[in-house]
């Protein structure tokens, strides 16, 4: 029989690097597709285990905030973003409701943006109000959760992609959410800024070493915030 799960829960909403993608995506095998997918060496299980909490993924490759990758909305292309498949069980299936009672966690990590940003920085008080908007709900069915609201790993230094311009804008609208939780008396929900994580040359997602740093930079806020 399987032990018992851990008391401690968290939940962790997001993109492809949330899911794990391209974990494995390291010399000498460089796997193709989706067999460089692991979501055991993410970030968020990684956090799992040295804190010793049960963890649950809610996450969605190419998927953002507004917009997928191609830029893409639920809205007028009916793309399931992250407030959309939040409430489901199966992403892609209106049908398949998720019963948020049935799990509550101490701490939400919610790491968007970088799909909604990837054809260009989007309109700053259009996104700030849809992501405050995201964690009111968030925030009605995990009333006491702890709520951390990340950047993008994957926006790093290099000026001719457009990377330093979006890394900029996205921490600034993280820090207009917070401001916008805070004068609604929401008191717990934070910013977290990664250090940029370069993938593998191949490509642009983390693998599992970079997400073990990751894990760190999120670590000593939860065990702070959680007293863990």
């Amino acid at each position: 029989p399987a032990a018992p799960p851990p008391a401690r829960r968290l939940l962790f909403v997001g993109d492809s690097v949330t899911c794990g993608a391209c974990t494995e995506l390291m010399p000498p095998d460089w796997p193709e597709g989706h067999a460089n997918c692991n979501a055991a060496r993410s970030f968020g299980m990684e956090l799992g285990r040295r804190l010793d909490a049960a963890v649950h993924l809610v996450s969605y490759g190419g998927r953002g905030l507004m917009r997928d990758w191609q830029g893409l909305d639920h809205e007028r292309d009916g793309i399931a973003t992250a407030p959309v498949f939040f409430e489901r069980a199966l992403p892609d299936d209106p049908a398949s409701v998720w019963d948020h009672a049935s799990w509550t966690p101490d701490a939400v990590v919610v790491g968007l943006g970088t799909n909604d940003f990837n054809q260009g920085i989007t309109d700053e008080k259009t996104w700030v109000a849809a992501y405050d908007r995201f964690l009111a709900r968030i925030r009605a069915v995990h009333a006491q959760a702890w709520i951390l609201i990340t950047s993008s790993a994957m926006f790093g230094p290099r000026l001719d992609n457009g990377d330093v311009a979006k890394a900029a804008a996205l921490a600034h609208y993280l820090d207009e959410v917070v401001a916008l939780r805070q004068q609604g008396r929401d008191r717990r929900v934070e910013r977290v800024l990664y250090r940029h994580q370069p993938g593998c040359g191949r490509n642009g997602h983390p693998n599992a070493p970079q997400h073990q740093q990751m894990a760190d930079d999120l670590e000593p806020v939860l065990r702070a915030r959680l007293g863990w």
